[in-house]
């Protein structure tokens, strides 16, 4: 019978089998079981036995799927002992709520996965863009598949734990999935709230077909300026009223960096919490106690490499802010300022003729306020 399945070449057997192959339980795959069961025995596996047998592997590696719901109570107190029932779990780790509170951009990206385990689920994670533009892990949240609850509960526990007296106020990216406009509206009521330009636009190619009004959106939403706006918007009806429509019904402040009332840091997508998703691929697929020990290895790893990093500028800002204020200041070179008022002034470069009041920390371009630093108008001013 050997070239195919083989009744006694079980599921159990097969993970008994491939067990010394992996290192780690987020090495496991079911083509790489198949692969070791053929080239071995030369029994070809079905995919579905296969699948069993890592789930198996999972089980000896970590623990039972079902009994590691049980062991939630070790990592907190949120779960009742002794009941099987599953709703949600929330975790996070001192060092990035006192980093949140105290130097990391009060920026954070919604995002969420679904869980591959036994019983599903999904994960709901935030991430922030720490000082040299890199991911940094806030707080992530097991819950049954998704609803409008879960969403308001994760912002809930998200704003007792990293939104501090004194910073209130706070921007919130995400994908506009189902239901959490309206939970950051209840849950998050002072905070400002953009959706992933990269995610609209796949939509609206979705339903357009059309890479020239795609670009055109793009152009918009990026746009600082209102003229440049405005004219990626006419540009797109000239083409297409009903692009425009399309477009129109989503509410601008959302989107569009030239109405965002809050400071997205020149942030425009969700491309840091689905990074840190990725992260996390191997370890969806585990049971849970064993998903949230591998987090938190997982980010202290991170921890310990940012700080070696850190160790080794020598500059007062990072390395990113540093060659960002460097360029700003070439262009600066080159412009005409004059003062008309305490504070306020008028900055004239080769295109456009700019205000930029300096107590306020603001400029006319909206560099100054959408980035937290001084654009090449605020730094002829100075």
């Amino acid at each position: 019978m050997k070239g195919n399945d083989h009744p006694m070449a079980t599921a159990k057997w097969a993970a008994e089998s491939s067990l010394a192959l992996f290192e780690s339980p987020e090495d496991v795959t079911a083509p790489m079981i198949r692969r070791y069961i053929k080239a071995q025995w030369d029994i070809t596996m079905s995919y579905q036995k296969a699948h069993i047998a890592k789930m198996i592997i999972h089980e000896i590696m970590c623990w039972n799927a079902k009994a590691s719901y049980r062991i939630l109570p070790a990592y907190a107190d949120e779960l009742p002992r002794g009941d099987d029932t599953f709703g949600r779990f929330f975790w996070s780790f001192g060092p990035s709520i006192s980093a949140f509170n105290q130097t990391v951009r009060p920026l954070a990206l919604i995002d969420e996965t679904h869980l591959r385990g036994k019983y599903r689920g999904s994960l709901l994670v935030a991430t922030a863009i720490y000082g040299n533009n890199g991911l940094f892990p806030l707080a992530l949240t097991v819950v049954e598949p998704e609803t409008y609850d879960n969403w308001v509960w994760f912002l809930h526990l998200f704003s007792q734990n990293f939104i501090s007296a004194g910073r209130d106020v706070i921007t919130i990216g995400s994908d506009r999935m189902k239901g959490l406009p309206r939970a950051v509206a209840e849950a998050l009521p002072g905070s400002h709230h953009f959706y992933c330009i990269h995610y609209l636009s796949a939509n609206f190619h979705g339903n357009f077909k059309s890479e020239d009004l795609q670009k055109l959106f793009v152009i918009a939403a990026y746009s600082l300026r209102e003229g440049a706006f405005k004219n990626a918007m006419e540009s797109i009806k000239s083409m297409s009223k009903s692009a425009e429509k399309w477009i129109s019904e989503i509410p601008k402040q959302n989107w569009a960096n030239t109405y965002f009332e809050g400071s997205r840091y020149n942030v425009l997508t969700t491309n840091t919490a689905e990074s840190f998703n990725a992260l996390l691929k191997g370890s969806r697929e585990l049971p849970i106690a064993a998903l949230v020990e591998q987090t938190r290895w997982r980010i202290f790893d991170f921890f310990q490499y940012r700080q070696k990093a850190g160790s080794k500028w020598t500059t007062r800002l990072t390395p990113n802010a540093e060659d960002w204020l460097a360029d700003e200041c070439i262009l600066a070179g080159g412009y005409m300022v004059h003062q008309y008022g305490w504070t306020v002034y008028e900055v004239k470069s080769k295109y456009h003729v700019d205000e930029v009041d300096i107590e306020k920390k603001t400029c006319t371009c909206r560099l100054f306020q959408t980035m937290g630093m001084s654009c090449s108008h605020a730094i002829a001013v100075m």
